[in-house]
């Protein structure tokens, strides 16, 4: 399990996102290795990991670059499913599992 967590990287502005916002790293590995939902933005190019943790929904955008799972940014809403159907209805989210 440590040697999956160490392929987890974070740009800079997924770090100063993740500050801001009081998201831990290792809510976040979580969030991408147990995810609820993994979604895919066509626009950007990232699978989107969803987690709900009590009463949040943690989001997660990421991109494969090699070997590693490349963080590029962080939020918690209480309107994760709202955010969800509104940008599938949209076109700009596919439903991956």
């Amino acid at each position: 399990m440590s040697d999956w967590k160490e392929r987890v990287k974070f740009t800079k502005h997924a770090l100063r996102k993740m500050m801001r916002r009081e998201v831990k790293k290792e809510e976040v590995v979580d969030a991408i290795r147990y995810a609820d939902r993994i979604l895919y933005d066509l626009r950007s190019a990232c699978f989107i990991s969803i987690r709900k943790i009590d009463d949040k929904f943690l989001l997660v955008a990421y991109k494969f670059s090699n070997e590693n799972i490349m963080v590029i940014t962080t939020f918690k809403t209480s309107k994760g499913e709202h955010l969800i159907l509104k940008r599938k209805r949209r076109g700009i989210w596919i439903e991956l599992e």
